[in-house]
């Protein structure tokens, strides 16, 4: 098939996912002769586009103008039909001008020839990109092509025309020419019961062609940051390929939301004392009873004391990090009691190809999370005790989270309390700002007078942090309230 060099400014045009070299301005290998250059990458348009356009490169590093060039090019005849040559952006506004090609999709090659048609003697074609390769997509082309060559099973006359009508030669080199799908990016958002950003939670994105059965490829692992999110940015055409997420969150740790303040709420819910609320009911049934009994506060009391970082010893096929899909978090929200876990069993797991959507936004629960800390963001806890004269508690502190990952903010930290051998309780208060910048600050918080006696604060100028001292007026004591200003 012989076809004249198309020379028309419509056909070329600028997309949002990359312009396969356009612009660009390729250096020659050497500097002996011109070259026609192929770049190193280029990305394949999405279907249902019928075409991929890539531009071939010109560069005459040498002292003499070139006046015309021939050459041939190969590619992958069993994913493209046919191609088509048309005139580049440096050389589209070349008035004098000549150009054909010759397509030979059988043998996967095309024979190009260019010839300035003018008279001014001392024209050189510009560098840059001269051709522009239209490449048309077969029926198997599955978003993945094998590279453009220089070199193929035939030989071909490569050569450039100096300004005297002499043949010389032309240097072909590849960059490397190869394909790649359109770069997508998939983001997942985790959020906790309370909306809260989930923070640490892992997924593997993978890929497998729509046309096989074999295994799947993995794309990459990574984690939710501080505003709960991750995301995969991959070469891959979701016409042709599955993306598939997953997060075996059956495997996490309880992230830190579970405390001795969720065994003393369930256990008070047990009494009438206090009671639960909304998704509370869905992490309060540890045991999947149906209902949040002394049974589930014992759980947490016994997990507590044993220091295990698992339900397996108590409850069979319990994990410690329950998903919610969007529906299902918006019926928790307004739940009055347990749900019935025949009907709606715990999902412990994410595992889902995505093709058809735009982002990934699951809602998890910490099991026997009553108090819906949320999964890594845990607060300063503190349950105060107020016994009556049976010893029954009355009533437990219940507080709102106080410590959240949130990089807008500047924070004050508190850690757990602990006495040391001389009845004195150190409190490291640590002062987060990410990255903020302060120049003043100030902060408070109160404590029970008639167990503690205040003693010191000492603070760290340059870290920020500081050390309070406290001695308890008693050895035996029942908590500490805490509430910060």
């Amino acid at each position: 098939m012989r076809n004249l060099l198309i020379g028309l400014l419509g056909l070329f045009s600028i997309t949002a996912f990359g312009q396969n070299g356009a612009n660009e301005i390729l250096v020659a290998p050497t500097s002996t002769s011109p070259y026609i250059l192929v770049d190193t990458l280029f990305t394949l348009d999405n279907y249902p586009a019928t075409y991929t356009d890539v531009y071939i490169h010109f560069a005459n590093p040498t002292a003499t103008p070139v006046k015309a060039v021939q050459f041939r090019l190969f590619y992958d005849n069993s994913k493209f039909s046919s191609s088509t040559m048309l005139w580049g952006p440096t050389a589209a506004s070349v008035t004098d001008k000549y150009g054909s090609y010759f397509d030979n999709n059988s043998n996967g090659y095309v024979n190009v020839i260019a010839t300035y048609t003018g008279n001014n003697s001392s024209f050189d074609w510009s560098d840059g990109a001269m051709f522009k390769l239209r490449l048309f997509h077969g029926n198997s082309l599955v978003g993945v092509a094998d590279s453009i060559s220089i070199s193929g099973a035939s030989s071909y006359n490569n050569l450039a025309t100096t300004g005297n009508g002499i043949d010389v030669s032309l240097g072909l080199y590849n960059y490397g020419g190869n394909f790649q799908m359109t770069p997508f990016t998939f983001p997942v958002r985790v959020r906790n019961a309370d909306a809260t950003p989930a923070q640490g939670v892992w997924f593997t994105a993978q890929k497998r062609l729509k046309t096989s059965s074999g295994t799947w490829a993995v794309i990459g692992t990574d984690s939710t940051n501080s505003n709960g999110i991750v995301q995969f940015t991959h070469p891959i055409d979701t016409n042709y390929w599955h993306l598939r997420l997953t997060a075996q969150t059956d495997t996490m740790s309880d992230g830190g939301a579970l405390s001795i303040t969720d065994a003393y709420k369930l256990a008070n819910h047990a009494t009438t004392q206090d009671t639960l609320s909304g998704i509370e009911w869905y992490a309060g049934d540890i045991n999947e009873s149906g209902d949040a009994t002394i049974s589930d506060a014992f759980a947490i009391f016994n997990r507590l004391a044993l220091n295990t970082a698992t339900w397996n010893g108590l409850f069979s096929g319990v994990y410690n990090v329950s998903v919610l899909w969007l529906n299902q978090w918006t019926s928790a929200q307004s739940a009055v009691a347990a749900p019935n876990w025949v009907n709606l069993p715990r999902v412990y797991s994410i595992d889902t190809i995505v093709n058809s959507l735009d982002t990934l936004e699951p809602y998890i629960y910490v099991v026997g999370d009553a108090t819906t800390t949320g999964y890594n963001n845990p607060a300063t806890i503190l349950a105060k005790l107020n016994p009556s004269g049976n010893g029954i508690t009355e009533y437990v502190l219940d507080p709102a989270v106080y410590q959240m990952q949130k990089p807008d903010t500047v924070q004050f930290r508190f850690p757990k309390l602990t006495v040391t051998s001389d009845n004195y309780i150190d409190i490291p208060v640590t002062m987060y700002t990410f990255g903020n910048k302060i120049g003043a600050a100030q902060m408070g918080f109160e404590y029970d007078t008639n167990i503690f006696e205040f003693i010191s604060v000492e603070v760290d100028q340059l870290l920020l942090n500081g050390l309070v001292l406290f001695q308890p007026k008693r050895e035996e004591y029942y908590g500490l309230d805490t509430k910060i200003n």
